[in-house]
């Protein structure tokens, strides 16, 4: 019973241990700015000692009629075995007036080590245990005045073309790139509409990061444009104030108009249109024809030579033989006499009756 006594009484006190160990500080970077510039929150949360097993959430809205609110960045530091953690956010006011920022934070301490070590082992703590305690954060209360630009920072304007002449249907391509340091994230994109010619749009592409000051990056639309007849792209405008020098700017592009040249017509054209369904007679298959006709007369040709070429050398060998002896061996080297030499043998031919019989064969 005291053992449970024990432990209860130390979940009941952690809230109060937890309030008693931690102080939170809130630095502003500008109370006093116009709407849609950005200022930046610097919370901090001081702890006594290391704070082990302690997570702080701080609660963030999703939408807030009066401000929008960005994370910009968070760290933890040990300085001199106490514990700090810091949280940054940027503001940007959606109206005039006097805002009150006022945010709160979690803070949940989990109790199963802790337990554990008071208990050594009375316990068996099968699940994690902690304790939750909120903080209301130190309130921040910001002087907001009105400026008729939606869009606040120091931006540029840059619109490009890639051509300055146009034939008939040939694309032209413009590209908008908005850039700069401020709320980007208010930017809208440009409308482009022309009469007579068919345009072509990309999503916009947004590129940018937080800065203690803002949005810094670019936003860049493209548009492809096709036309057979002239027309004009119109000046693209935007109104922007800049809150360090303190003055409202109209960033403007220039209007272009460009003149489409006509399509080329058939009687312009240096060789003739042919029509479709007419096909100029081609001659090289004819050439293909005699190099193929040629190749085999020649092979012929070398066939016929190569046999009468055999022929007479073997004619010429048979009439130099000396006997019939002889002649019978080479007879019988070339093959297709075997009747012959075995007739010849039997009855005991001479050279002239030999030679007789292989003409006649032959």
């Amino acid at each position: 019973m005291r053992q449970n006594l024990g432990k209860y009484l130390l979940f009941l006190l952690l809230p109060l241990l937890l309030n008693a160990s931690h102080r939170w500080e809130l630095e502003v970077s500008k109370l006093d700015l116009v709407v849609g510039e950005a200022t930046l929150l610097s919370y901090t949360c001081f702890f006594e000692g290391e704070a082990y097993g302690t997570s702080i959430d701080i609660e963030i809205p999703k939408e807030h009629d009066d401000y929008s609110i960005v994370m910009y960045k968070s760290r933890e530091n040990i300085i001199n075995d106490n514990r700090q953690n810091h949280f940054q956010y940027l503001i940007f006011a959606k109206h005039s007036g006097e805002i009150a920022v006022s945010l709160k934070a979690k803070l949940r301490k989990t109790s199963r080590e802790q337990v554990e070590n008071a208990v050594i082992g009375r316990d068996n703590v099968e699940y994690y245990q902690f304790e939750e305690v909120e903080d209301n954060l130190p309130l921040a209360t910001l002087h907001v005045r009105a400026v008729s630009a939606a869009l606040v920072g120091d931006f540029s304007l840059h619109v490009s073309m890639d051509k300055e002449e146009l034939s008939s249907y040939e694309p032209l391509h413009v590209n908008i790139t908005f850039e700069g340091l401020g709320n980007l994230d208010a930017y809208k994109a440009f409308e482009l509409n022309i009469a007579n010619v068919d345009i072509f749009r990309e999503k916009p592409k947004r590129s940018y990061h937080v800065t203690p000051e803002g949005f810094k990056g670019s936003i860049t639309q493209k548009f492809a444009i096709v036309s057979d007849k002239n027309f004009t792209i119109p000046a693209f405008s935007l109104e922007v104030y800049n809150p360090k020098t303190a003055t409202k700017t109209t960033l403007k592009s220039k209007e272009k108009t460009f003149h489409v040249s006509a399509p080329f017509k058939k009687e312009s054209l240096l060789d003739p249109i042919q029509d479709d369904d007419y096909r100029p007679f081609d001659w090289s298959w004819i050439y293909y024809l005699l190099t193929l006709t040629t190749g085999l007369m020649m092979g012929w040709y070398a066939h016929v030579y190569l046999i009468q070429y055999r022929s007479s050398t073997k004619n010429r060998n048979l009439t130099q033989v000396k006997d019939a002896k002889s002649l019978l061996v080479h007879l019988a080297i070339q093959g297709g006499y075997e009747r012959l030499i075995a007739k010849a043998e039997k009855e005991q031919w001479s050279l002239k009756k030999i030679q007789k019989e292989q003409n006649i064969r032959t």
